[in-house]
């Protein structure tokens, strides 16, 4: 090719101008030409996925064009669009259902990339190209992938619009599979009464259809809103449940996820035997299922546990593996809690400045993502930070906030251990009345959970 043939435009507004310039004929000419040449290159079309909902559907095969998947659907939707009323016999064909096809195929492989915002505006193009029962697994999909980004307005609309379509067309099996990411929606931004609703209505579905692995996997997000509230033993109990019923069906990627979990509730009643050897399976099936993100978590909750057995450069190292997984995977939450475990740590080992770093860092995400009980947590943290470095009315005045957030999202393990920290600052500050007043609320709080190794004044669970 030579410049009398090709040329190239550097700016971005003299590119668009010359774009249209073109007649809407030619421009869709010129699209299908593309698309041709650029589906050819990359070995022809892929294999049409399995519907959107299929039960079990075997994993979608890699393509040599998944890379190019989103700019295929561009063009065959542009020459679509403006599509010659007659063309010769020389031109292009572009399949009607070809933008279909790649925009699945793109925001499948985004998915797996962990580029969130790229497979949620894929999934909303085939949203817009689709009807029905298929429309409604796009819009369900978009919106977890903007539940994933910290999108957290447009995630619940998108999974709202996802559930009423879900009625219109008479789909039990997937409202209850968006009733199920609502649930965890709403746990995630600080609504547990609304998250525990929304997962009692698609357990009972998932019951009576016999689904037994999204069964167990609400018995999972029920055990983690009870763990939130401070009920552990019922969290142990549901957490078992569910891991039977993964290890039955031999689903070993939720196996793993119950594992971690069920070690974090072992960590938290002080059974260190037992939470340990839980992490570490977790973590090596995960691993071996490939699963960073799910790593990172596992991670994060493994360097919580080194942290209370007071091995804390193990445990710090474990965090920042995990807060590296986690930042690879998109995935800001959960980034976001990390980087506030590590604050504590950090704090615990006597390195105040990094430990405010981070959970400066921590409390950013929260709010960018709106995950109000984590900002809760880490809000008592840093006034755990200010305290330590004696700024008194500072940490008064956060570890107030913090007890806000907590209470309205009805965390109130958390809320006991921040009360038990403000009536310590009012101790120092020749204010015993109020000392006593926060004390005594801890104390009850923490033997209402059955905690007494807590009321005993050990460290604050995560």
């Amino acid at each position: 090719m030579n410049a009398e043939s090709a040329y190239l435009f550097r700016h971005a507004l003299l590119r668009d101008a010359a774009y249209q310039l073109q007649l809407p004929g030619e421009r869709a000419r010129l699209h299908a030409l593309a698309f041709a040449v650029l589906e050819h290159a990359a070995g022809g079309r892929p294999p049409v996925p399995p519907p959107l909902g299929a039960p079990n559907p075997p994993p979608l095969q890699p393509h040599a064009s998944d890379p190019l998947a989103l700019e295929l659907a561009g063009h065959a939707r542009a020459a679509l669009a403006a599509r010659l009323s007659s063309s010769g016999p020389d031109e292009p064909e572009v399949p009607a259902e070809a933008p279909a096809l790649y925009f699945r195929r793109a925001a499948e492989f985004a998915r797996k990339q962990f580029r969130h915002e790229t497979a949620r505006s894929c999934w909303l193009h085939l949203a817009e190209l689709s009807s029905g029962i298929r429309r409604a697994h796009a819009l369900r999909l978009a919106g977890v992938a903007s539940a994933m980004k910290g999108r957290r307005g447009d995630a619940e609309k998108l999974l709202r619009d996802a559930l009423a379509l879900c009625r219109a067309e008479g789909a039990p099996s997937l409202e209850a599979a968006v009733l199920s990411d609502l649930a965890k929606f709403c746990d995630d931004t600080g609504r547990p009464g609304d998250a525990a609703e929304l997962n009692d209505r698609a357990l009972a579905f998932f019951r009576s259809a016999g689904d037994r692995r999204n069964q167990a996997v609400v018995l999972m997000n029920l055990a983690n809103n009870h763990s939130e509230a401070g009920r552990l033993p019922v969290a142990e109990q549901l957490h078992g449940e569910a891991n039977s019923i993964f290890r039955e069906i031999g689903a070993r990627d939720m196996e793993a996820v119950s594992l971690g979990n069920l070690g974090l509730i072992y960590d938290a009643t002080g059974r260190h035997d037992l939470a340990r050897p839980a992490f570490e399976r977790a973590l090596a099936l995960h691993r071996d299922l490939g699963r960073r993100r799910s790593e990172g978590i596992v991670l994060r909750g493994l360097a919580a546990h080194l942290r209370r057995q007071g091995e804390f450069e193990e445990a710090a190292r474990s965090c920042r593996q995990a807060i590296d997984l986690l930042r690879d995977a998109g995935a800001r939450r959960d980034e976001g809690i990390a980087l506030g475990i590590l604050g504590s740590i950090l704090l615990e080992a006597g390195r105040s400045d990094e430990a405010e770093r981070a959970l400066e860092q921590a409390l950013a995400i929260h709010g960018e993502v709106g995950d109000r009980r984590s900002e809760g947590i880490d809000s008592g943290r840093l006034a755990g930070v200010y305290r330590e470095t004696l700024r008194p009315d500072a940490a008064r005045r956060l570890y107030e906030m913090s007890l806000d957030l907590l209470r309205e999202v009805g965390d109130r393990r958390s809320e006991a251990a921040t009360l038990r920290d403000l009536g310590e600052i009012h101790a120092s500050a020749g204010r015993p009345e109020l000392a006593e007043r926060c004390h005594l609320r801890s104390i009850r709080l923490f033997r209402a959970l059955g905690d007494a190794r807590q009321e005993a004044g050990g460290p604050p669970e995560e």
